[in-house]
């Protein structure tokens, strides 16, 4: 039998919210392999590429060929996009500081595909998306990053890179964009202040004419006329970022 979308993901295996150690995935892992096998759920190529998977990914190697001998690309592609979440792990757990990993179940933490679990306890998710899979943005991770520094997980040598992310992930109610310079404000970044002094020169100029446009009906520069009150809240922003730096 063909195998199909969504039979080879972790809760198919039996993965699930519950702590598990690499010796016992890798057991269970193989034995429901063997027993779709056995049954005819599976064919001989699909199970021999996951028994490859898991194989290679507990000795710490990451490869798998381009094209596996007897499979059809959309077991290829089945293979990689949801078995690759379960070797995936099992790479991870071999390649450490891990002592465990466990899987979501609920609906809303299809973003996070694996939880590794360290030695002390603090736990790190993973998003291992395969090819043109969900491709988790900076805003996405953004509630993985609350979360962590709301119960107090977040290291201290990790808060600064969070709060940076924080700044480059937060976008205006009006579509403007500040985010890359706030993080800039805050890391104080080397020429940060000759930029911001170009910048303000710049849209200072613009504003003026913006406004001679909005308020002179009859300028020729009335095509700028609609940007007025963009580039009013830019200046603004960017005034309030030079004398608070």
């Amino acid at each position: 039998m063909q195998v199909t979308d969504k039979q080879l993901v972790p809760n198919k295996f039996g993965l699930d919210d519950k702590p598990i150690e690499l010796p016992a995935i890798i057991r269970k892992v193989t034995s429901r392999l063997d027993s779709l096998k056995d049954q005819g759920e599976m064919t001989p190529a699909v199970y021999d590429a996951c028994r490859y998977l898991v194989e290679n990914s507990s000795k710490g190697n990451s490869r798998f060929p381009a094209r596996y001998t007897g499979l059809t690309e959309k077991e290829y592609l089945i293979i990689l996009k949801d078995f690759g979440e379960i070797s995936g792990a099992i790479y991870m757990l071999k390649q450490g500081p891990y002592k465990s990993v466990k899987f979501p179940t609920a609906a809303n933490e299809r973003l996070i595909d694996y939880t590794l679990v360290k030695a002390d306890g603090f736990e790190e998710k993973f998003s291992a998306k395969q090819g043109e899979g969900g491709k988790p943005s900076v805003t996405s991770v953004m509630p993985i990053i609350s979360e962590l520094e709301k119960s107090g997980k977040l290291p201290q040598r990790l808060k600064k890179a969070a709060q940076v992310l924080m700044y480059i992930s937060t976008e205006e109610k009006n579509g403007l964009y500040f985010g890359p310079l706030r993080a800039a404000v805050f890391l104080k970044l080397p020429g940060y202040i000759e930029l911001l002094h170009l910048l303000l020169s710049k849209f200072l100029s613009l504003i003026t004419l913006c406004f001679f446009a909005y308020w002179n009906p009859k300028s020729e520069s009335t095509t700028y006329a609609w940007s007025a009150p963009n580039f009013y809240f830019a200046t603004m922003i960017l005034c309030n970022m030079f004398y608070n730096r």
